[in-house]
């Protein structure tokens, strides 16, 4: 089911040349539909940028503990 709205909000979007603000902890589901990620800590901006290279290369406590929580495979 969650495969489906993602694919939907990503169609949408596409179609109506449309920016999603896609707010989540799910990097799995951030990593499918967004390009760009903005990481936050207590209300603060802490990391932004590309999300391939963010996930590669995670350089704040608040997003290396997300990376670290993902699955492995």
């Amino acid at each position: 089911m969650q495969a489906q709205i993602l694919d939907l909000l990503d169609s949408l979007a596409t179609l109506r040349g449309l920016a999603l603000l896609f707010i989540s902890h799910d990097l799995g589901a951030v990593a499918r539909l967004c390009q760009r990620l903005l990481v936050m800590d207590q209300g603060r901006a802490v990391e932004t940028g590309p999300v391939a290279s963010l996930l590669a290369n995670p350089q704040s406590p608040a997003l290396r503990a997300l990376v670290a929580a993902l699955p492995a495979g």
